[in-house]
This record gives C-alpha cells, structure tokens and sequence, in this order.
C-alpha cells in the first residue's frame, strides 16, 4: 500500500504532487465561481431521467453530472462538476503513467505539466460537466494499458490485456461515440507495426471484441428501442452537408490552436510532424515503436476532425483527446530542449503558464463579474463587450434565478397549480430545472421543434388535459422583434405565449424575473400560467412519432 509521507520524500514525486494539486485548485476555482453553461446543465437533465442511453450522448456522463448532486443532495455549478475534476485528475495520474512506460519519468512529468496546462483540457475536460471527461479518462486508461501490453521486456505475445482494452475501449464509447476512434486507431498500429500484427490473428481479440460489444450493450439496447435515434443523429454529424470549405478548415486549425494554447499547440503539431518524418523514413531510432503508438492515438484524430471541419460543424473538444496524447510527443522532444538549454525551457513553460492563467482569471473575473461588460457597474474602463456580442450572457446565475423565483408568490402558486413545467427551448432547460430543484419536484419538458432527449422522456399525449407553467428565457427566444434602440434598430429576442396560445384552454403572463451581472440586467425570464392543454404539441421525432 502506498505510504503518502514516504512516496513524498523524493523531489520528483513532490513534482508530480505539486502539478496535480495546482491544476486540481485551478480547475476548483473554476467549478465553483463559473456560471454554468447550457450544455453542462442538460446533462443535469440526464440525472432527472436514469436511462440505459440518451438521445445525445452515451450512458456515462449520467454518472459524472451526477455524482456530485448524489453525494451532497445539492444542486449547484460546483457539486454538478464535482465528478469531473475527480475524473479528470485520474485521466492525468494516467497520463503520466503512460509516459513514464513508453520513455521515462523525466518525459512523463514534462507531459503531465503540458497536460496540466492546456487551457482547454483545464476547462472543458477538467472543469465543466461533460461527457468529455469520462471520454479522456478511459482514453487515458486505454493509452497506458495498451503501452503495458505491447511494450514488455520480453519479445511481445499477445495476453489477456487485450481483452481488458476491448473492455476500456468499450467505457469509451459509453462517454462519448469518439470512442470508436480510439479502437480503430489501435487496430490502425497493429496493422502498420510487424511485432504487433499477431493480434489481430490472436483469441484474445475475440475476446475482446464479446468484452467490447457487451460494454456498449446499452447504446446498443437504447438505440434498438428507439429505432437507432441516437446512432442515427450522431452519424449525421459525420456526412458531407456543404461542400468543401478550405477556409473553414484553415480557421478550425487555429481555433484549436487557441484553445490548446499557441505555445503549445503549435510544437505539439511540429514534434507530430517530425514523429511522422522518422516514421516513414523508417530510421531506426530509440522508442520508435512507443512513438508509432502514441501517432496512432492522436494524429488520425486531429487530422479527422480538422478534415471534417470543412463541410461539418467540430466542436473544439473534439480532437482534444488527440493533442492530450500528443503532448506525449512534444514532451520527449522537449526534454532534448531541457538538457541542452534548460534557462529557455523553463522560461518557454513559466511564461505559458503565466499568460493562460492571466487569461484564465480575467475571463473569470468578467463571466462573474461583468468586468468586460457594457454597461456594468464592476466595468474596468466602461467595458467594451455589448450584450448582444457577448455569449456569456447565456451562462446563468441558476442561484440568483432560483432565489428570485422563490420570492415571487404569484410564481410559487402557479408552480403548486401545475401539473408539469415546460420551456421554449431545450438549451436552458438544465439550468432552469437546477433552478427548480429545491422549489418543486414537477416534471419538466420542453415544446419546440428541436427536443433533444426531451423527445424521449415522455409522450406528447401525456401532457393532455393538465395544467402548466411555461418559463421562458429572452436569451433564447421564439420570436425576433425588431425594435428601436436610442435611434438605431437592432433585434432583441423576446419570449411570448403566441405560439402556444392554440394548446392550452388559457394562457397569462403571471411574472417578469430579470438577472443582473455587474448590477445590470443581462437576462430575462417570463414566466406564463397555462391551464389546461388541449391537443398534444407535435414533435418531430420521440416517443410519439410513427405511432
């Protein structure tokens, strides 16, 4: 058993310690003063409806989105993203363990710090409630397995690792669909590494694959009780929809380059150039075969999706599992930088650190406190962002939102008189229904064209004859006026019971609830008593469709 006090009495494990513990605090202070996002809050939603899969995404972030809510009782930014920063440290503990295999300790703690770094792993894999986290931790996991497997000291024979990586694989693609990638890019080194072809001809792969197919058995069981939604929706994603777009490919690269961080990104992508030289030069080098594998775990994907970038939407965290393994590469690359120049590669990481972590705490102060905003009374030098160039106005306070539904009556009565809670969109549904927690247990749904998992939560029917509050907020309005603004026209969204009118015996605005950042108002939700629901509101796709 690992003894704390003696493990911590070498000046590298108080390294590695120290790394942990520093992003560990950094990403705490962000799941605990960031407002929550839409999309993390949906998955909220998730905890509400226990199911063997979802409309969007896989089984695990059920489990990461509500950990934290389990465990407390309370329902908040922090204790939503209290699964992740566990989640995400594991991912980074293996990581290092995946390194210090394939080369040595010194290269894994450079990765670890890398890794560590990354504003975007930081953020959207080590802060936030998504279904990236457990994506990367069973990525990672995948990663140092397989380095055991296919790097012993004795000539390579395929084991029973093999059938266990079907299975870590498997809990991949429970957190996001990404996780075929990662098998089809380990059969990719098989096949391109002579020692490692034996297993493709091994029954340990057999093995794996029943070990594999019987973990994503609930995507599988979900999708076959809901003809293939799921797998349908996400493979659409993958299809042409344009044609090709090479400025949008081009932009897409930069972008991730922001978000890994130039001084990052940038040798990540040149130590991968140099990695694939060698390779194809087929120079006999120290480790060619532990650099052909971490190639295959993450060149394909970052190639995969800057390629798709061109006529498909990529979100930026997609290809992020790629750029976190190849901080493996540019790690050993960098450690050549150390021994031969160490004063420019401590002050290559210090400034790094220095300037993400700037960034990092003036975004925060302005999410929170309006510092960019105008108008905003906590405003450095008047602000500059306007509201309607600023999406950060869609995070929410869901604490400010559930104290001023609390203290309005008319609200709170309406609540009791229903049957059910509806919106407009399910964008904001999670945090609305986070904002909900502690006033009413009623089920909430969603009316639009686009339902996401609400399509699959409940039948259209069922609403029938009951009693609502519909609560909709501006930010994501259904209908577009065009009004006057000191001379100018712009277009502000605004929320109205008119499209619902038809559905409900009567329909009243009952309450106004504005929220402010930095003392001014930067959202608004109407809140509407409806009473009685006529016909169901018709969904395109669900429970109730071809019925």
């Amino acid at each position: 058993m690992l003894n704390p006090v003696i493990w911590l009495q070498t000046q590298h494990h108080r390294w590695i310690a120290s790394i942990l513990l520093a992003g560990l605090t950094v990403r705490l202070i962000i799941a605990i003063f960031l407002p929550i996002g839409f999309d993390e809050a949906y998955y909220y939603v998730y905890t509400l409806h226990p199911s063997w899969s979802y409309f969007d995404h896989p089984l695990l972030v059920f489990f990461t989105a509500g950990f934290g809510t389990w465990l407390t009782g309370s329902v908040n930014p922090f204790t939503l993203r209290l699964g992740t920063l566990l989640v995400f440290t594991g991912a980074l503990i293996f990581l290092y363990k995946t390194a210090e295999r394939l080369f040595d300790r010194q290269v894994a703690l450079i990765a670890l710090g890398l890794a560590s770094l990354m504003p975007i792993l930081t953020v959207a894999f080590g802060s936030l409630a998504q279904p990236d986290a457990p994506q990367i931790f069973f990525w990672m996991a995948t990663l140092w397995l397989t380095a055991i497997e296919f790097f012993p000291s004795a000539p390579y024979k395929p084991t029973y690792r093999i059938a266990l990586i079907g299975l870590l694989v498997g809990l991949t693609c429970l957190a996001k669909y990404h996780g075929f990638l990662l098998g089809t890019c380990l059969i990719g080194f098989c096949l391109s590494s002579p020692s490692h072809r034996r297993v493709l001809t091994s029954p340990w792969l057999l093995l794996a694959s029943l070990v594999f197919a019987l973990t994503i058995s609930p995507i599988l069981y979900w999708n076959s009780e809901h003809n293939w939604a799921s797998i349908v929706f996400q493979s659409r994603r993958a299809v042409p929809n344009a044609s090709y777009n090479w400025e949008t490919f081009f932009l897409t690269f930069l972008v991730h380059m922001v978000y890994v961080f130039p001084s990052i990104g940038l040798p990540i992508i040149w130590s991968m150039g140099q990695n694939i030289r060698l390779q194809f030069q087929r120079q006999k080098e120290p480790s060619q075969g532990q650099k052909l594998l971490v190639l295959w775990l993450s060149a394909p994907i970052i190639v995969a999706f800057a390629i798709i970038a061109g006529y498909q939407q990529v979100l930026p965290s997609w290809p992020m599992a790629g750029y976190m393994t190849a901080s493996i590469l540019l790690a050993e690359r960098s450690l050549g930088w150390f021994n031969a120049h160490p004063r420019r590669f401590w002050n290559w990481l210090i400034v790094t650190m220095v300037l993400i972590h700037l960034i990092f705490a003036i975004t925060l102060s302005h999410l929170t406190l309006g510092t960019a905003q105008k108008p905003s009374n906590n405003a450095i030098g008047g602000g500059f962002l306007t509201f309607e160039a600023d999406n950060s106005v869609q995070l929410i306070d869901v604490g400010q939102l559930q104290q001023k539904l609390k203290a309005n009556p008319a609200v709170i009565q309406a609540i009791d008189h229903a049957d059910f809670i509806f919106i407009n969109r399910y964008f904001p549904s999670g945090q609305l229904a986070m904002a909900l927690h502690s006033i009413t247990k009623k089920p909430i749904t969603c009316f639009d064209d686009d339902l996401r998992g609400f399509a699959y939560w409940s039948t259209a029917q069922e609403w029938v004859g009951k009693n609502a509050v519909y609560i909709g907020s501006e930010t994501f309005g259904v209908n577009e006026d065009v009004v006057q603004s000191k001379g100018a026209v712009s277009t502000k969204p605004t929320v109205t019971y008119e499209p619902f009118a038809d559905y409900f015996q009567s329909i009243k605005k009952i309450a106004t609830v504005p929220l402010l950042r930095g003392g001014v108002v930067t959202q608004t939700w109407q809140i509407y008593k409806a009473d009685q629901m006529l016909k169901p509101y018709p969904r395109p796709y669900g429970l109730d469709v071809g019925k």
